[in-house]
């Protein structure tokens, strides 16, 4: 077994410098969160303002400053964040109103992509859509404050697709005649899905 033997040497004060460097550093990134005012966008892309680098990273909108927030030093309320990837919208980005409602829009290398979701104060969904690279595509749905679909809509690449006759309430209602025709709804709806992913 061998024994190593630590001796203090002048080493220590080399050290220094970097200890403070680094201190720097963390102080300097603890600003808080980027805000989108601090972001010049250019065709799409989002850089910071004087900067020629995409920006990557998250970033919030703050409601306009009320008087008695002010007064009262409490902390401004967010009205929309999310994160950028490369300079475009990536993951889902959320935005807030004054009365509780939210929207959240799923992005993909900046397009709308995926479920998007609105809600009611209380949190429950309120509307749903699905997107595909940057169109409504697919089924959408609004609900009442209980959770029951009130309305439903399907889009082909934002193109609404008219709703046969014989749907009622959310439901393919359909006879031995319907049946001879062909598919209903949501055949239908599978088709356009099959033609446009396949």
């Amino acid at each position: 077994m061998k024994i190593i033997k630590i001796t203090k040497t002048g080493t220590g004060s080399l050290l220094l410098p970097y200890c403070v460097l680094l201190l720097a550093l963390l102080l300097g990134c603890s600003k808080g969160p980027t805000e989108l005012s601090d972001l010049d966008v250019r065709n799409g892309i989002a850089y910071v303002k004087g900067t020629s680098t995409p920006y990557d990273g998250h970033v919030v909108v703050y409601f306009p400053a009320d008087p008695k927030e002010q007064e009262q030093k409490t902390k401004p309320r967010i009205a929309q964040e999310g994160n950028y990837l490369k300079g475009r919208k990536e993951g889902t980005w959320i935005t807030y109103s004054w009365n509780g409602e939210t929207e959240e829009i799923p992005y993909e290398n900046g397009k709308r992509h995926g479920l998007a979701k609105w809600r009611y104060p209380d949190q429950s969904v309120k509307r749903e859509q699905q997107y595909a690279a940057d169109m409504m595509h697919g089924g959408g749905f609004e609900y009442d404050m209980k959770g029951n679909i009130t309305h439903n809509v399907f889009y082909d690449r934002n193109r609404l697709i008219p709703t046969p006759p014989n749907r009622r309430d959310g439901i393919d209602k359909l006879d031995s005649a319907d049946a001879q025709k062909g598919p209903g709804f949501f055949g239908k709806m599978i088709q356009a899905i099959k033609e446009y992913f396949l």
